[in-house]
């Protein structure tokens, strides 16, 4: 078996890799300079109309919860 270093082998193996990751690189800037990322406006919402309806919300659902149990207590202790 020969020496893959005296034979070029390694070299050539090497020269395949470089020129696949400048490949892979021109593809990437070709994308991203040719690709055009549409930009949307940020909305902005009333954080204090939120949070009072969220806040009626869990006090409605504690008064529904402490009415109805799904636990029983038993009238004795045994």
């Amino acid at each position: 078996m020969q020496n893959p270093f005296t034979s070029n082998q390694i070299k050539n193996y090497l020269l395949l890799y470089a020129a696949v990751v400048v490949i892979m690189v021109i593809f990437y800037l070709l994308n991203t300079s040719f690709n055009n990322i549409a930009t949307h406006e940020r909305k902005v919402f009333d954080e204090r109309a939120v949070n009072l309806n969220k806040k009626a919300d869990v006090e409605d659902a504690q008064k529904k919860d402490a009415n109805r149990s799904s636990i029983r207590l038993l009238k004795k202790a045994y």
